[in-house]
């Protein structure tokens, strides 16, 4: 967050909330076959035309880098969450079935760090790296061996999950990426496997593998994970954590009638009764979305200039914490923008929306 000043009004960082209880985020389920895999345990099958059983995710020579996976996940908007634990999915083909369950888990470490935004996009960056040692807590059979898509009942794959420590890392309403790896007792992988709840068919969607080397043609870097054609696919995780909830605070532009002569909405949400609102928009993208004004590279002389109008741009939520207005814009419009709720007695920033940009149609 940065700190800047809106006309008299000293813009700082507020936020009033209430603790609720320890919940899980899980990032897609990997069982296709509940009971009909190896000795009744869970199956999760290969996709129907691929030969990808799982993506190498090896981190045994930490720190130095090694194969990892990486995948988002959403904070919801009204919501900070308290890390408490992270867990990954792996296996390794053994040279034969266990011959009772549960296998004892053939992985011992773990690591992981958070980006702000996709791995293999420029701008993006680590806000929370601990890939410089092992993170492990413990791992345990998940009663889910992976396998071929027929027969299903196939026993060398037996999938482990790996808890890895949570570090009270604090996590604000957004979009994150966490990229994460593993490491082993015996040699051959790990692999993580890819999100697979609906076999035959693979559910789209947008992980990416670290390649340290150069593989299959590819450059070292970062690569959608892809199988089936290609379809790029989601890889498992799960987070553990406690979640502290505030005001949903949003500053939308949408068109949901349709494009030109329909009515622009410009919509704040989710704020305080009575708070003060400020909308700052402008149509020049500059430097966006890292301006010196909450993501906007906005003129200043704007900002007052904006202040001083009224709505859309300055005024009181109602009493249920909401303000909106309509405009006519012509198509092909583009405005960028941030919404702040502001409170009303101490003159700080409590909330922050975007910043976002929309072109009218």
């Amino acid at each position: 967050m940065k700190f800047r000043s809106l006309g008299v009004v000293a813009v700082a960082l507020v936020a009033t909330s209430a603790a609720t209880a320890q919940t899980v985020y899980s990032n897609g389920p990997i069982v296709t076959h509940p009971g009909s895999g190896y000795l009744g345990a869970d199956a999760s099958a290969l996709e129907l035309t691929s030969g990808t059983f799982g993506f190498t995710a090896n981190s045994a020579a930490l720190p130095a880098p090694g194969f990892r996976v990486a995948d988002d996940f959403t904070v919801p908007c009204g919501q900070t969450w308290t890390i408490n634990s992270i867990k990954g999915f792996g296996y390794q083909t053994l040279t034969s079935a266990p011959a009772t369950l549960p296998p004892t888990s053939t992985l011992n470490g773990g690591n992981y760090r958070i980006w702000d935004g996709p791995p293999n996009q420029a701008g993006s960056n680590i806000i929370h790296d601990f890939t410089g040692s092992n993170q492990f807590v413990s791992s345990s059979f998940t009663n889910i061996f992976r396998t071929s898509n027929t027969p299903v009942n196939g026993g060398t794959r037996p999938i482990f999950d790996v808890v890895m420590q949570g570090n009270g890392i604090t996590l604000a309403a957004g979009t994150y990426w966490l990229d994460y790896a593993l490491s082993a007792t015996v040699s051959g992988g790990p692999f993580v496997p890819s999100i697979s709840a609906n076999a035959p068919i693979a559910p789209v969607g947008n992980a990416v593998q670290f390649l340290p080397t150069a593989v299959a043609g590819l450059a070292p870097g970062y690569w959608s994970i892809l199988v089936q054609g290609p379809v790029q696919v989601g890889i498992p995780f799960e987070i553990d954590y406690s979640v502290t909830l505030s005001n949903c605070w949003d500053f939308t532009i949408s068109q949901p009638l349709g494009g030109f002569p329909n009515p622009t909405l410009l919509i704040n949400s989710g704020g305080a009764p009575g708070a003060v609102y400020f909308n700052a928009i402008t149509l020049t993208a500059g430097n966006f979305p890292n301006g010196y004004f909450y993501g906007l590279d906005i003129p200043f002389t704007d900002i007052l200039a904006e202040a001083s109008l009224g709505p859309p741009f300055f005024g009181v939520l109602d009493a249920n914490g909401q303000a909106s207005l309509s405009v006519v814009l012509p198509p092909g419009f583009t405005v960028y923008y941030v919404g702040l709720e502001i409170d009303p007695v101490t003159l700080t920033v409590k909330n922050v929306s975007g910043p976002k940009t929309y072109t009218t149609i």
